[in-house]
């Protein structure tokens, strides 16, 4: 059984944004998603304390209060304190349509945001690429796609140098996202080759 897969790198032309992009004089609307990990509550501290702006926490759960439950006692875990006024947690899944938000919340999100930083990720360094897949796959293209819709986003995307483990990158001491090249067939698990 080979641990290799295709990368599925192409996406559809509806993913095309418009040209002339910029940053806005004050961004007042974060949308983060993996808020609940390790990372993720670190970054939504710090958002907080550098920023005025409202964070739009993506967190999966079977109702909303639980959702707000599990990004609270992930915060209290890492002794983390946050202004819950400018806290709002959107109830979703990265691995389902629209990240999982019912269409009337999605749509204000797509007309709001203003930054999008996608930090979620299935993070099992050693399962196959279809155990990966539909979070770190589906949920980047679902990122985009709201990106793009309605309000033009910055997108900031979390990821890891896992990419770098494959034998072609052995001779490299310093990388950069220029260094990487070919089609990752030197990558053995899912979750490199996801990224």
């Amino acid at each position: 059984m080979s641990f290799y897969q295709p990368v599925d790198t192409e996406l559809d032309s509806s993913y095309d944004p418009k040209c002339g992009l910029k940053l806005p004089a004050a961004v007042n609307s974060i949308f983060l998603t993996g808020a609940n990990g390790f990372l993720g509550c670190y970054i939504l501290s710090k958002l907080l304390q550098v920023s005025q702006a409202k964070i739009y926490c993506l967190v999966r759960g079977k109702t909303h209060q639980y959702a707000v439950q599990k990004l609270t006692s992930a915060l209290q875990r890492y002794n983390l304190n946050v202004d819950w006024e400018r806290v709002i947690v959107v109830r979703g899944d990265i691995c389902e349509h629209q990240l999982g938000i019912d269409a009337e919340a999605y749509l204000l999100l797509c007309q709001n945001i203003d930054v999008i930083i996608h930090n979620a990720a299935d993070v099992r360094l050693f399962v196959v690429y279809d155990t990966v897949y539909a979070s770190n796959i589906l949920g980047l293209r679902s990122v985009l796609k709201l990106a793009v819709t309605g309000k033009l986003k910055f997108v900031t995307f979390i990821s890891s140098f896992s990419v770098f483990n494959a034998h072609v990158y052995s001779d490299v001491s310093v990388a950069k996202e220029q260094t990487l090249v070919g089609d990752g067939a030197g990558l053995r698990f899912g979750y490199a080759q996801s990224k």
